[in-house]
């Protein structure tokens, strides 16, 4: 008998965000596919990423397999795990060392 998936989470504000991105930072064609390909992801359980201190609800994450040699994609936005929604804030480039402080 097959299992029940649950239902996927509804991304918010992906679309445009990662658009914004795009026209600002200009990156190659094959980060993208890398970034849509974690959008997908995040479909199936957008709880991840590093949860930010005195933030409820806010994740910043590194966006696996962007790494550049010198900078790398990441990506702030907000969980709500009971509506099972994520709201993006913003996409960037960060360098080493990056996360919150």
């Amino acid at each position: 008998m097959p299992r029940d998936r649950p239902k996927p989470w509804d991304l918010i504000d992906f679309g445009p965000r990662l658009e914004q991105f795009e026209q600002q930072e200009k990156p190659p064609p094959d980060l993208l596919i890398i970034i849509g390909s974690w959008l997908l992801h995040l479909l199936d359980n957008a709880d991840v990423g590093q949860r930010l201190t005195n933030m409820p609800g806010w994740r910043f994450a590194v966006i696996p397999g962007t790494h550049s040699g010198v900078d790398m994609v990441t990506c702030i936005f907000r969980v709500d795990t009971e509506a099972r929604t994520a709201t993006c804030s913003f996409f960037a480039y960060q360098a080493p060392p990056f996360g919150p402080a």
